[in-house]
């Protein structure tokens, strides 16, 4: 005789009982095997659920212990690296200003005031990945956050002959941010979807409220190469990147600052047809007593 072990219609096994001789059952000895077969079918499912739930809180925890750990270790290097190379930039500025223009030189300075400028803003990424700054938040309008991290790209895209289409909700409501980190937060994810395009490519930037949800929403779309399904699922990861110039320190920050919002970013993406990244935020009215006390602090420096 064979027991199916099931939960609403989930197969997890069965339960084979041999018999000596044929026989038939009665309604009560079917109902008594029927029933022990649906409360191990439920507590083999309880176990399962616990396993995974186990397995992914261990994840999360070496996962946590992993980014406390890289935390430490790149705050006390870019401590170590920022001064040194402060040096190197005022030495190699100072020369570059006394040799002949247009010399051989002066070009080699130039790189290095440029490598040592870009060193730096490795270091202060690796610095705000570290410290996980805590957003200041104040009552804000996503559309104009949008709009001045747009204008701080727009050489760049131009110069790319890259073109931006935005469509920005006009019925957008303010919510509370940190306008300078999700400004950050926009700019580089412009920026990813500047690398990702070829010359002449399409970058669509987009607002919408949400205001069943409670939502707002900021989507940036683009019709690059695309991200392949395995690599989605490291994007988010500290010092990964596909791009032989980036840090890889770009999205895990942006990230961070997201969900220290109460928010969530999200990633959908095609080889060959693009990607859309589409940034979650909460619509959250100002708590005057956090307000008041915050201004407090502000000014007594407390």
């Amino acid at each position: 005789l064979d027991v199916p072990l099931a939960v609403k219609d989930q197969m997890l096994g069965l339960i084979r009982i041999y018999l000596t001789q044929q026989r038939t059952f009665s309604k009560d000895e079917m109902d008594f095997v029927i029933t022990v077969a649906e409360q191990c079918a439920c507590i083999i499912q309880r176990v399962q659920l616990a396993e995974n739930q186990q397995a992914h809180f261990t994840h999360l925890a070496t996962h946590m212990e992993k980014l406390s750990s890289l935390g430490r270790i790149a705050a006390g290097v870019a401590h170590e690296i920022n001064n040194p190379l402060g040096g190197i930039l005022l030495f190699s500025s100072n020369m570059s200003k006394k040799v002949e223009a247009g010399s051989p030189i002066e070009k080699g300075l130039k790189i290095i005031i440029r490598e040592t400028q870009r060193c730096k803003v490795i270091i202060q990424r690796l610095l705000e990945f570290s410290r996980d700054k805590k957003p200041k938040k104040i009552p804000a309008d996503i559309n104009d956050i949008v709009t001045t991290a747009l204008g701080v790209v727009e050489n760049q895209f131009y110069l790319r002959h890259v073109t931006v289409e935005k469509h920005l909700a006009p019925d957008m409501v303010k919510t509370l941010l940190d306008e300078d980190q999700i400004e950050q937060v926009l700019i580089n994810l412009l920026l990813n979807a500047l690398n990702a395009v070829e010359e002449y490519g399409r970058v669509t930037v987009k607002s919408t409220v949400d205001a069943a949800q409670n939502i707002i929403e900021v989507e940036i779309a683009d019709n690059g190469c695309g991200i392949s399904a395995e690599n989605v699922k490291k994007i988010f990861e500290p010092f990964y990147t596909t791009q032989s110039t980036g840090t890889g320190l770009g999205l895990s920050v942006s990230s961070g600052i997201i969900k220290n919002h109460q928010g969530d970013i999200r990633v959908f993406s095609e080889l060959e047809k693009g990607t859309r990244f589409i940034v979650e935020l909460p619509i959250l009215a100002e708590n005057t007593t956090e307000r008041k006390a915050y201004e407090t602090a502000e000014h007594t420096g407390y």
